[in-house]
């Protein structure tokens, strides 16, 4: 769990020894266009945050909803809450760990990857809290590989080689998550914690699907508040179909899922009681992996969360 100590133990995986060099030209594969890459407006008075994702529009969100009552009404059984804690979906792991080009560079270390991969997996079995809906879907490791790459090392989301990393390093097909531990600089001053893709953005971009966390993120970094593991959580959460509770402010459509209130604005810090949309239900949802809270403060999916995540495996991952 992410408040205590966890005692990691090494997951099953083919590891490489000493680091690849990266090659000079990277595979021949489209890139999209770095749509997003300015830093989020948060809370008035609040520092900016670099964005995680591509731009998320009304239509996306009005889509992860139709995906959902699609599920629904033709395979019910998929949604059912008893059946996903009882059989949950198991996602192939592969790790890149990236490695600057002086000694001093950190990198992730087997033990933190590892207790990383706890720590999610308590958080999508319904763990951290109370309130966390199981969203039945357990993550395993099976390969490593190391690669000495500066540009990719630094590199910012959305980004030249931050593509040409991914497209380099990727294995796998869509249910496997590629999962990328680097260190980026940041984005106009506002630290990269880290970034993902979208499930329904892999047909066209295969190869650069997956996750990228910063180490300074990770358990024990040196981001601190943001350094109990939840940046993987969060990250993991767009990959498996989920938008930011955020998304579209006060739209009724917002993030896509009914039972996340409707926020204005991304969470900084732990903000108890705030309502960025009083003329909506419910109170800003602060304590959502899928908001900007910081670690301590975010230990919740929501029921509808978890519906959308599985309508998007079966659509865009489950082949």
């Amino acid at each position: 769990m992410k408040k205590t100590a966890v005692a990691a133990s090494l997951a099953t995986g083919v590891a490489l020894v000493g680091f690849l060099v990266a090659p000079a030209q990277a595979g021949p594969a489209p890139a999209p266009t770095a749509v997003c890459v300015k830093p989020i407006a948060t809370r008035p008075g609040v520092p900016n945050r670099a964005p995680d994702t591509r731009a998320v529009s009304s239509s996306d969100a009005k889509a992860a909803r139709a995906l959902v009552r699609s599920t629904l009404a033709n395979n019910r059984s998929a949604l059912n809450d008893a059946r996903i804690a009882a059989d949950p979906v198991e996602v192939p792991v592969r790790v890149h760990i990236l490695k600057g080009s002086h000694d001093d560079d950190r990198i992730a270390s087997r033990t933190r990857v590892n207790e990383s991969i706890d720590i999610l997996n308590d958080a999508y079995a319904g763990g951290q809290s109370g309130t966390n809906a199981n969203a039945g879907v357990h993550f395993r490791i099976v390969s490593w590989d190391w690669t000495r790459w500066d540009r990719a090392y630094h590199a910012r989301p959305f980004t030249k080689y931050d593509f040409r990393m991914r497209r380099t390093l990727h294995r796998g097909g869509p249910g496997t998550l590629n999962l990328y531990f680097s260190r980026p600089r940041p984005t106009d001053g506002s630290p990269n914690l880290g970034w993902s893709s979208f499930p329904q953005d892999y047909s066209t971009w295969p190869r650069l699907d997956g996750v990228t966390v910063n180490i300074r993120s990770m358990p024990r970094g040196a981001y601190t508040n943001y350094n109990l593991g939840d940046t993987t959580v969060h990250e993991v959460g767009h990959w498996m179909g989920l938008f930011h509770t955020f998304e579209g402010g006060c739209d009724p459509y917002n993030d896509g899922v009914a039972d996340t209130p409707a926020e204005a604005y991304p969470a900084a810090g732990c903000p108890e009681g705030s309502d960025s949309c009083p003329d909506d239900p419910g109170l800003d949802p602060i304590h959502n992996f899928m908001d900007y809270s910081i670690d301590p403060c975010m230990d919740e999916f929501t029921p509808g969360q978890v519906d959308l995540m599985h309508s998007s495996w079966l659509a865009y991952r489950a082949r």
